[in-house]
């Protein structure tokens, strides 16, 4: 469980491959209750970076800000929703992408946000 920081997890400058996966971020350990953030989670440079099996949500502002980082994948995640998906806690907004080459965003659940995707 990480929340209630500005940001709640954060990989800035980090060079290469960072896993991060199982985590929930921006609320409860059940994944039911909102803890927030400012942001849920920022990713800043590096490369090839793995973000997989979170619940991201509930958070003020972005949940997944993914800015400048190449061959990072963000999959099977719920982003503005309790865990298992069905259940909105949203961010104010859900994933946000800049400047990002070969970003594969799949499989996720994307969902009750309050501005956009």
């Amino acid at each position: 469980m990480i929340g209630g920081s500005f940001v709640g997890v954060e990989l800035n400058n980090v060079t290469n491959g960072a896993t991060v996966t199982g985590n929930n971020i921006g609320v409860d350990a059940g994944g039911t209750a909102g803890i927030p953030n400012n942001y849920g989670m920022t990713v800043f440079r590096g490369d090839s970076h793995n973000i997989s099996g979170n619940v991201i949500s509930g958070n003020t502002g972005t949940g997944l800000q993914l800015d400048t980082t190449t061959n990072t994948t963000v999959a099977n995640n719920y982003v503005g929703t309790k865990a298992g998906g069905m259940v909105a806690m949203s961010n104010q907004v859900g994933i946000q992408g800049y400047c990002g080459t070969n970003l594969r965003v799949q499989f996720n659940t994307v969902s009750g946000n309050t501005n956009r995707a």
